[in-house]
């Protein structure tokens, strides 16, 4: 009777001290990693209570070949590959989330394993420690190369111009089913491309049924310049393999159109009446 006594005297002054049980989840991540794709964490902090938690802290390990793109209002990056969240204060079973967006570098090894810890601590004592760290981790997959250029740095409005798309497998096996599309911006007029394009939601896009290392295919798409037509414009294309993708960007700058006669005629008066 005395031990049991005691134990519930210490059950009962641990429940009238403050105390907050925090806990980290890691949300809804892959388990493969795109080279050169975009990640996001979202990283969940749960008060179980049954105090409210003060001075919480959120602390992510960034692993080593992600740079990051985008960190929440509210934290910092620290050492390099660590962000460092202030949260504000948490009532009972209630959760925060926080959100980091991160790119995979190219350099990235394929099936390298990315390791991503997310760590929470607070100001009052948490006598389960247990959920305070989540740990989640993805493997690399290889991606495809993509290059993209136009047949000329600039054209005049009304002209035509050729756009090239290289895909090409510079990784260790072979790509499967791997599709390489582009969405023409709306101030071209599509003309002509490279047979057996298929166009799917406003994209002109290849199907390659493999791709063995080392090679590559070549597509074109023939477009015109409207007339009036005065910008510099980009156009995307995309190429997928598994969970692989990669963008390339070329730009095209658009000349007015000399009237015709105009070029012939010299003079400020005459150049004025063009």
């Amino acid at each position: 009777m005395h031990a049991s006594a005691n134990r519930d005297q210490r059950t009962k002054r641990w429940i009238a001290s403050p105390a907050a049980d925090l806990g980290v989840a890691k949300l809804g991540l892959p388990g493969t990693v795109a080279a050169g794709g975009v990640e996001t964490y979202r990283i969940r902090v749960t008060n179980h209570g049954p105090s409210t938690a003060t001075t919480v802290v959120l602390t992510d390990h960034l692993p080593g070949g992600v740079t990051a793109l985008d960190i929440p209002a509210g934290c910092t990056r620290t050492g390099g590959m660590h962000v460092r969240c202030k949260l504000p204060d948490i009532a009972v079973n209630t959760s925060l989330t926080r959100t980091i967006r991160v790119r995979v570098t190219k350099a990235t090894a394929r099936s390298r394993v990315l390791a991503n810890v997310a760590q929470v601590t607070g100001a009052l004592p948490d006598h389960v420690t247990g959920d305070n760290t989540d740990r989640t981790e993805a493997t690399v997959s290889p991606a495809p190369k993509l290059a993209k250029s136009a047949s000329a740095d600039s054209v005049v409005a009304g002209g035509r111009v050729t756009w090239m798309l290289r895909v090409s497998n510079p990784s260790h096996t072979t790509f499967r089913h791997v599709e390489v599309c582009d969405r023409l911006p709306r101030s071209l007029i599509y003309l002509s491309s490279t047979r057996g394009h298929h166009f799917r939601a406003g994209f002109y896009c290849w199907t390659v049924a493999t791709l063995a290392r080392g090679h590559g295919k070549t597509y074109k798409i023939v477009t015109q310049v409207p007339l009036g037509a005065l910008a510099t414009i980009a156009n995307t294309a995309a190429a997928t393999a598994g969970t692989g993708v990669v963008h390339a960007k070329a730009r095209l700058r658009i000349r007015p159109r000399t009237p015709v006669g105009c070029a012939s005629r010299t003079g400020p008066k005459a150049r004025a009446a063009c």
